[in-house]
């Protein structure tokens, strides 16, 4: 009788450690094994083959692997028994919706090509997309961009295919994706290590209205406000917003 209570108390000790090491490892991740709990629209995640083979050039290896050193956060969020898996992002207080100063390139672009991508470990994924400047409305005075040029542009998340055909997505909550063949204002800040652009926040522009890429997930940033919001409003909001960017580091 004591031998069998010692065992269940240590099973529950082991137990507990392995829970509170899990929630330490992957802070505020939400998995589900059930499709129809997610009411986020899949076809807007580029989708990655979890076969694919590395880049053969060392050169490109030593390149991805220097890419993916800022995704290692997220590791263990796709598998082949996780079919949605997404993480929180709060953020910060007072975080701006047209995020000009927090911002190294505001571009008006169209995205002509949208990539998943399985870091080396087949720990998590991230997506890229290739973005053809028309506009650009604050350029980064150490690297000018020129209109017409082709950039890419990175964000954390997208989804992975199996050999199985099990499909596995991950995303940050309230983050969307951009799609192919449409037109945004985004907001990219540089990452200098491996010369890449991250994806702040955009709008979609199209028929004359905007959508927000990102929705509403804290009261200090609200996206939603710009919904459907008339574009000629829009860049004059934003033109304002840049101005006062603008003036506020040159004094």
């Amino acid at each position: 009788m004591h031998k069998s209570i010692k065992a269940l108390l240590l099973f529950s000790i082991v137990f507990t450690i392995c829970v509170v090491a899990m929630g330490l490892r992957i802070p505020d991740l939400v998995r589900q094994s059930n499709p129809q709990q997610s009411t986020v629209d899949e076809s807007q995640f580029p989708v990655a083959e979890e076969a694919a083979p590395e880049p053969s050039a060392p050169a490109e290896r030593t390149k991805k692997a220097a890419k993916e050193k800022k995704y290692k956060k997220y590791k263990d969020t796709i598998g082949p028994g996780v079919t949605v898996a997404s993480t929180h992002y709060h953020w910060p207080p007072g975080f701006p919706t047209l995020p000009v100063a927090q911002s190294d390139v505001v571009v008006m672009g169209e995205v002509t090509d949208a990539k998943a991508h399985v870091t080396a470990d087949k720990a998590t994924v991230y997506s890229e997309f290739t973005v053809r400047v028309v506009k650009v409305l604050k350029d980064d005075k150490q690297s000018p961009l020129s209109l017409g040029v082709s950039i890419v542009a990175e964000r954390p998340g997208g989804r992975v295919r199996y050999p199985s055909g099990h499909i596995s997505r991950f995303s940050l909550t309230g983050w969307g994706m951009p799609r192919e063949m449409r037109r945004y204002v985004l907001f990219l800040t540089k990452n200098n290590e491996d010369q890449t652009y991250h994806l702040v926040t955009g709008y979609e522009l199209s028929d004359g209205r905007i959508t927000p890429l990102d929705g509403t997930t804290s009261s200090d940033t609200d996206f939603d406000a710009y919904i459907n919001m008339d574009e000629a409003v829009f860049l004059k909001r934003l033109d304002a917003a840049i101005a006062r960017s603008s003036s506020a580091s040159a004094q």
